[in-house]
């Protein structure tokens, strides 16, 4: 809805079905920046709308009564951090639900059993490697049907001569979000072996790795999301989703040997300008949360106080900026191709057709760019020449090959250039779901 000056999202009702829209007021549950999943479930008896979305202070569950006006929206288990929006279904009764979530810093999702009224809850199934997801309670409660998930994430190297995907890293722990340190034979990347988003940092060869930000730095987060090395290899900056208050889509950096870390904006996806000198990373491009909710590129200098400068308005689609090597150039996809900024200095941008939507990666001499097209029928790994705009198949993957989603947020996944030129490296997913029954959870 626009009508207020300003765009925001809410709950809106249809009834009788199929006649005009109204939204749900009051709506104190409204936020002004679209976030998925959103979950909306009537209670049995029809009184109550229960709600879970991401809002601005992280993911919330509230209660609607209904109609609109007959109670007052409250927000439920406000005490707990959740993770994620949370699936539910309701018990017969129209005071229980099984709830399907994990409060921070877990990942994944858990059953439990909520009562809304004593907002009291019980885990119901004990896994923590093993995701339980959307529950649905049968009609007499005495079954429950949910999802059994087991996800392996993995980080693979993409050859640029068009041969198959080459492991870089695959074990039985989820591993992903690789980026290659500009100097020294090492990469950081993000793991989940203790239950919660980490970054760490490991040698090329394995025979070393070590943490970089834990949930001891960041108790409450949510997620780590695209970390990316400055070009002294001193430095890493990436997004921590948090929950709570403040800064919620913290655009932060860490020294890359581990230490305390510094929130420098409210964005995803930074890439450091590159050139030595003066600057020497000390320029930071990144999508910028912006207050109003849209996602443009912008540029913040570290250490400043300064507000972030636009350079690429929001557009549908846009993803991860990409600076060049030489600092001439900061590039990110969208729906319309790639949209490409001179930097020195800044200059309006200009759109290249073709790698609609796709994750980008500068080679070395800064005169190509490689893009990993993942929302094809088939993952296609192509390169464009910036001075002519003509575009090469590199390398077509089968089905087996499915790319991560890394940042649901702005829908986009990333590449990293190998140190010698010659591969990006990128992670993939592959999920194991399986439909199981629950009974005797009353006993």
């Amino acid at each position: 809805n626009a009508s207020r000056g300003a765009t925001h999202y809410s709950v809106w009702i249809s009834y009788p079905i199929g006649s005009e829209l109204k939204e749900y007021s009051p709506a104190p549950f409204a936020v002004k920046t679209v976030f998925t999943p959103v979950y909306l479930r009537f209670s049995p008896d029809g009184k109550l709308l229960y709600l879970s979305m991401y809002t601005d202070l992280g993911a919330e569950t509230w209660l609607l009564p209904y109609p609109a006006g007959t109670g007052t929206p409250r927000r439920i288990f406000a005490d707990v951090a959740w993770n994620k929006p949370v699936a539910a279904s309701w018990m017969p009764d129209s005071r229980r639900m099984v709830m399907s979530g994990n409060p921070v810093p877990a990942t994944g999702e858990q059953l439990w059993m909520a009562d809304v009224i004593s907002q009291t809850r019980k885990q119901m199934l004990a896994s923590p490697e093993i995701s339980h997801g959307t529950p649905s309670v049968s009609p007499d409660g005495k079954h429950i049907l949910f999802a059994r998930v087991e996800r392996n994430r993995d980080i693979v190297s993409l050859p640029l001569d068009g041969s198959p995907p080459v492991n870089l890293l695959a074990t039985s722990l989820q591993e992903f979000a690789p980026a290659w340190s500009p100097v020294g034979d090492q990469f950081a990347y993000v793991t989940r072996r203790s239950g919660t988003d980490e970054l760490w940092v490991r040698s090329a060869e394995g025979v070393w790795d070590h943490p970089v930000v834990t949930a001891k730095e960041f108790p409450n987060l949510q997620a780590l999301i695209s970390p990316m090395y400055s070009p002294d290899g001193s430095r890493i900056a990436y997004t921590a989703l948090l929950s709570g208050g403040g800064r919620r889509r913290s655009l932060a950096i860490s020294p890359s040997g581990g230490g305390t870390p510094t929130i420098i904006a409210d964005g995803f996806a930074p890439t450091w300008f590159p050139n030595p000198g003066p600057m020497n990373g000390a320029l930071i491009a990144f999508l910028w949360l912006r207050p109003d909710g849209t996602l443009p590129v912008a540029v913040i200098q570290v250490g400043s106080d300064r507000m972030p400068s636009v350079i690429i308005e929001a557009t549908p689609g846009l993803g991860a900026p990409e600076w060049s090597p030489s600092g001439e150039w900061v590039a990110a996809s969208s729906a319309r191709g790639v949209e490409l900024v001179s930097t020195l200095p800044f200059s309006q941008p200009r759109t290249l057709d073709g790698l609609n939507g796709a994750a980008l990666a500068w080679s070395k001499d800064s005169k190509t760019l490689y893009g990993l097209t993942f929302q094809a029928a088939k993952p296609t790994l192509s390169s464009m020449d910036i001075a002519t705009g003509k575009i090469t198949q590199i390398a077509e993957y089968d089905l087996a090959f499915q790319p991560l989603l890394e940042n649901t947020v702005t829908g986009s996944i990333r590449l990293s250039l190998s140190p010698d030129d010659k591969s990006v490296a990128t992670a993939t997913s592959r999920n194991q779901s399986d439909l199981w029954i629950l009974d005797g959870f009353e006993k």
